[in-house]
């Protein structure tokens, strides 16, 4: 948002999570329509990065960081296993794009049949996708800059001479980014529901007694999570 518009910080924060309770107020449904709409663009800006810095790959590109001292290290993981194990939080937001499969079961027409299918397709896309960017991207502008580079695909395709492209791609990363909230909003009213019926929650969060109270839900989670948020 800050390399778009120049704006960033908790009023930022605070108009994406207040959009996103408004959708989810309107149901379940209806979030996930809009997350399908904004990751298909998400998708459309990696393929359109892919498509252009393929012309611009070498392969030297990819072993441009000089290797250091840390365990394991060697020309392919130049940072060693440390380097693996800093990547790691990164990977975990590929599981939780796995993870809105299931999340989403309760929507689904035939969950038995449907759910399965959906989890192999999104791990099969996400490794597809994940390729891409890990290879094409320091293959085009080099290991050592996209490392460095808070928007490695934006940076990447400026690099190469395609800033209107990178405009786009921005754009439409950001909105790709956005619907992470979606997700982790469905995940945690999941997490909530299951506990309501544990009858965990009402006790330990002072939640409403109501059964009806997915509009509580959402409206304790928005402050839950600013609460928790380091200013």
């Amino acid at each position: 948002m800050e390399a778009l518009t120049g704006f960033n910080g908790p009023w930022v924060y605070a108009l994406f999570y207040l959009v996103f309770v408004g959708i989810h107020l309107a149901g379940v449904g209806e979030a996930l329509k809009v997350m399908m709409v904004i990751s298909g663009l998400a998708v459309l800006a990696i393929v359109a990065t892919a498509v252009v810095l393929i012309t611009n790959f070498d392969a030297t590109n990819l072993f441009d960081v000089a290797v250091t001292d840390a365990a394991g290290a060697n020309e392919f993981l130049p940072l060693g296993w440390y380097g693996v194990w800093a990547a790691l939080p990164f990977a975990m937001w590929l599981f939780l794009a796995v993870e809105g499969v299931p999340l989403a079961a309760e929507e689904a027409k035939d969950p038995a049949n449907d759910v399965p299918k959906g989890i192999i397709g999104a791990m099969v896309f996400l490794l597809f996708t994940a390729l891409l960017v890990v290879v094409l991207v320091p293959g085009a502008a080099g290991a050592k800059a996209m490392g460095a580079s808070a928007v490695p695909l934006v940076d990447a395709l400026n690099a190469t001479g395609n800033s209107d492209l990178a405009t786009v791609v921005n754009i439409l990363g950001l909105a790709g980014l956005v619907a992470s909230f979606s997700l982790l909003f469905t995940a945690i009213a999941v997490w909530f529901l299951r506990y309501r019926v544990l009858g965990i929650y009402r006790v330990r969060y002072q939640l409403p007694q109501r059964e009806k109270c997915q509009h509580e839900r959402l409206l304790y989670l928005l402050y839950l999570v600013f609460s928790l948020t380091k200013w």
